[in-house]
């Protein structure tokens, strides 16, 4: 029960005064109608006034305030990712890169326009330089337009990667097996994948980011996202350089 002390974390002086008075009045409402006793001698049974200074500030021993009426905060559902090792990254537009100002850093550039990508058929995801060396349009241009005409290329600094269209898709394909873990910039062998030959669900998440040289079984996405939920099935990319983990329900996918 409160004490007269924890209502004067709250109120003070007349505002006091009132909240004790209505707690009286609302004590005696719930006696009277939900209460009702047979008559008693009131000669025999008188009780003796309570002080206005009493412990309980004048409240009735039948009513008293519910504990813990002031709720906690809601605890997240959801654990913390931070001890995941794959991450899907937040894509953002990130403004074209002059030609003339070469390598710039992630800090240079920055854009705080949201956009959804969706790799479509004939996309090559291109990763591997670090925050030192970010390639230029037209430096990835001049790799890749030798296994075909480029439609369009994006460089998005700040995830490190970049997108790269062709105008037929069989000249994606063989950009792929060309320039997989060959082409370099400035010293950095490129990661050339082939963009998920469908547009991703909502049941679906896209993992990549491992070595090369040691790619991720099978059994360890397993082990990293089915705690998460009733995984579908798990398909690998063209190079096994990326996986889409696919979920029975999308909830689960949204919370991996």
């Amino acid at each position: 029960r409160f004490t007269r002390f924890s209502f004067k974390i709250h109120l003070g002086g007349k505002a006091l005064d009132k909240a004790l008075d209505s707690s009286r009045h609302m004590a005696n409402a719930l006696d009277s109608s939900r209460h009702k006793a047979p008559p008693i001698d009131s000669s025999r049974h008188k009780a003796p006034p309570i002080p206005s200074g009493s412990a309980h500030g004048g409240l009735s021993p039948r009513f008293s305030p519910r504990r813990n009426s002031i709720s906690s905060p809601r605890r997240n559902s959801v654990s913390s990712l931070s001890t995941l090792s794959f991450k899907t990254p937040s894509f953002k537009t990130i403004p074209t890169i002059p030609k003339d100002l070469g390598n710039l850093t992630s800090s240079d550039i920055s854009s705080d326009e949201e956009s959804t990508f969706t790799p479509k058929r004939g996309d090559l995801i291109v990763s591997g330089w670090d925050d030192k060396i970010v390639p230029t349009k037209s430096d990835l241009s001049e790799i890749f337009e030798t296994s075909g005409p480029l439609s369009n290329v994006d460089v998005y600094v700040k995830e490190k990667f970049a997108v790269i269209s062709y105008v037929k898709s069989n000249h994606a394909k063989k950009a792929v097996k060309k320039y997989h873990n060959v082409a370099k910039i400035a010293g950095h062998v490129l990661n050339v994948r082939l963009s998920p030959p469908v547009v991703l669900t909502r049941s679906d998440v896209l993992v990549h980011g491992w070595s090369a040289k040691d790619p991720i079984q099978r059994k360890d996405l397993l082990g990293i996202f089915a705690p998460f939920g009733l995984v579908h099935k798990i398909t690998f990319g063209v190079c096994n350089d990326y996986a889409i983990v696919t979920y029975k329900n999308q909830f689960d996918a949204q919370k991996a």
